[in-house]
């Protein structure tokens, strides 16, 4: 049961920083583009 436990939290783990990371640096990126004075997230806002 124990190793159960920890193989099933490994998987989850693993899971969430497969999906997590590409969409926070999508959102990193679109807020640290800068075009002419705007980020890119402004940009597309306005």
């Amino acid at each position: 049961m124990y190793t159960s436990l920890i193989d099933r939290t490994i998987y989850i783990l693993w899971r969430d920083i497969v999906f997590t990371f590409p969409a926070g640096n999508i959102t990193w990126l679109t807020d640290n583009i800068y075009i002419s004075e705007l980020s890119y997230a402004e940009y597309f806002i306005d």
